[in-house]
């Protein structure tokens, strides 16, 4: 699988926690690792251990295996530092790491967010909402109505990340004042929509490793990739207003073989304004109007 994230900045972010820890030392300090990365492994157990935010919780009881990890860090542990440098050497190149300063335990948080694991949509489906995973962490602020975002984060004083350049970051908190005791989250299509388009990037790129790996060029960071397609191509669909999906892949192909030369021919922005194929037929004209 293709994660558009670099690898972690391992000194720096051990610096960056250990300093963190070293300013309010009596905090909760816990880590949250998303063990769906380590699906089929034995990691949990052996290289992290701690709670299991499935196991207790009856519905999601067949996703144990792969469910988010709350970790207890203890800044005054004698073995603390390399401790944390496991943690980040293992997770590095993963979105599946962060690091939460909670004013209640790690049982507490976990007990807290049974309910809220899998929410609810307007079509009375349910999906789940893995805040564990960095790639959707740090959209959730924008995206979350304040108090559904609350019943989250609300308990929490810093939620640090390994964003996808390999640096720590700083998740957006709700003010202590939305505390929500939500039993359920239910998301509006709205909600949804805007999840779905932030992921499209991602997979776009993981549909064509898989299928057109020689595409890429070699020693491109992947974090800096995915920036470029989510400003560059993905702003050129949202423009001209491109809703089918293969046609979306279509130009991210084109982007990647063409290593960005195709916004330099004028026929693309002339192709693009016509919108002169049948949606799903965009490779086809592409490669008519020599565009790759």
């Amino acid at each position: 699988m293709y994660f558009a994230q670099d690898p972690t900045e391992l000194k720096a972010a051990e610096k960056f926690l250990t300093d963190a820890f070293a300013v309010e030392p009596d905090l909760y300090w816990i880590a949250l690792i998303d063990g769906a990365f380590d699906h089929g492994s034995n990691a949990a157990g052996t290289i992290y251990k701690g709670l299991n935010c499935y196991a207790a919780e009856y519905p999601l009881n067949d996703l144990v295996g792969a469910a988010p990890w709350l970790i207890e860090l203890d800044p005054f542990e004698e073995k603390i530092h390399e401790r944390m440098a496991q943690l980040l050497a293992h997770c590095s190149g993963r979105p599946m790491f962060s690091v939460m300063a909670s004013r209640i335990p790690a049982w507490n948080l976990g007990k807290r967010w049974f309910p809220l694991h899998h929410v609810h949509t307007s079509d009375k489906q349910r999906m789940l909402l893995r805040f564990a995973d960095t790639r959707t962490l740090p959209l959730l602020p924008d995206i979350l109505e304040p108090a559904q975002w609350g019943a989250v984060a609300a308990p929490l004083v810093h939620w640090f990340y390994v964003n996808r350049e390999g640096t720590m970051a700083t998740c957006a908190l709700p003010e202590p004042k939305e505390e929500a005791s939500l039993t359920a989250l239910h998301l509006s299509q709205t909600q949804i929509d805007a999840m779905v388009k932030a992921s499209e990037p991602d997979a776009a790129l993981d549909l064509l490793a898989d299928q057109l790996p020689e595409v890429f060029a070699p020693n491109v960071a992947h974090g800096k990739l995915h920036g470029y397609i989510k400003k560059k191509t993905f702003g050129l669909i949202d423009r001209h207003g491109i809703d089918n999906w293969t046609d979306k892949v279509s130009l991210v192909t084109a982007e990647l073989l063409t290593n960005g030369k195709m916004h330099e021919n004028p026929k693309l922005e002339e192709l693009l304004l016509t919108k002169a194929w049948q949606p799903g037929n965009l490779r086809r004209a592409l490669v008519d109007k020599d565009l790759v």
